[in-house]
């Protein structure tokens, strides 16, 4: 009987599945090409899932994955007379007095901020707030964020969450609530005293919300996120050493104008911040302004 010249025609043929050497090879070469194949897959989905834009930041808006302290360092550490160069204009936000109820952490006049990592003004306002407060004290636990993905205003704007960070100051109180994550999941939850105190000054529920001691108020954000719009977290911090950019301007400007407010609750302590003539001008245009 002739033998077919086809290996696998007369291993088919025969009816007995028997394989030939070639065939043998074949078989193990792909399955050492799948292998590998998965092998990769999973180191790319580990890289992936570990890091973002700027080493740390969660692109889709949910909650953040780490915390760059580069970062952070760097917007703590904006030298003195950029700070003093920057002069809130008439697009930065001032505080309103309200005739609310003391607000106080630990006999220290408190600063509430209530917002949600969603938010886009929320992720602006962060900026500001965290060069403020960091004359006066130090966070811990503080990580980076991006604001909520598109369909949102300015999405994946980048920032900060307050959401298990801590603060401590020997001049000031400050509570960050988070109430949502990212994608609008609850988070972080009031207090009786935060619930009273944001449902006076913000009926509707809106924020960014922040109550300075009881005695002023920011509802909404201080600048407008859009010049923030299409920067990594990295840019953000280098545009900050421009004291006449955008940037500068909306973040030190309000952060200038959130100190001054400070300074009026803790009665101009420590003086090293309160006595640059920048805040001491911004005093008096905050008192300037009329009860709500």
């Amino acid at each position: 009987m002739a033998k077919s010249s086809n290996p696998k025609v007369s291993a088919a043929s025969s009816g007995r599945g028997a394989a030939s050497p070639n065939s043998n090879r074949r078989r193990a070469t792909w399955i050492m090409v799948a292998i590998a194949a998965v092998v990769t897959l999973a180191l790319v989905i580990a890289v992936v899932s570990t890091r973002g834009s700027d080493g740390g930041t969660n692109t889709a808006g949910t909650t953040p994955v780490s915390n760059p302290s580069s970062i952070i360092d760097s917007v703590v550490a904006v030298p003195a007379d950029v700070v003093a160069a920057v002069r809130p204009g008439v697009d930065i936000k001032a505080p309103v007095p309200i005739a609310g109820p003391a607000l106080t952490k630990d006999g220290l006049p408190l600063v509430l901020y209530v917002g949600g990592e969603f938010c886009p003004y929320c992720a602006a306002q962060r900026w500001a707030m965290v060069q403020a407060l960091s004359r006066f004290g130090t966070f811990t636990n503080l990580a980076l964020a991006t604001s909520g993905a598109a369909p949102e205003p300015f999405p994946n704007t980048p920032t900060f969450t307050f959401h298990g960070s801590t603060y401590s100051s020997p001049y000031v109180g400050f509570d960050g609530v988070e109430l949502f994550d990212g994608v609008h999941k609850a988070l972080d939850v009031l207090s009786p005293s935060q619930e009273a105190a944001f449902k006076t000054n913000s009926p509707q529920g809106s924020f960014p919300f922040m109550d300075f001691g009881g005695q002023y108020l920011i509802a909404g954000a201080s600048y407008s996120p859009g010049v923030l719009t299409g920067k990594s977290a990295a840019q953000i911090v280098s545009a900050l050493s421009t004291p006449s950019g955008a940037i500068a301007q909306g973040v030190l400007g309000s952060a200038n104008m959130m100190t001054a407010t400070i300074c009026l609750l803790t009665n101009n302590q420590p003086t090293q911040v309160c006595s640059v003539p920048v805040i001491a001008d911004l005093e008096g245009v905050i008192k300037a302004q009329s009860p709500r």
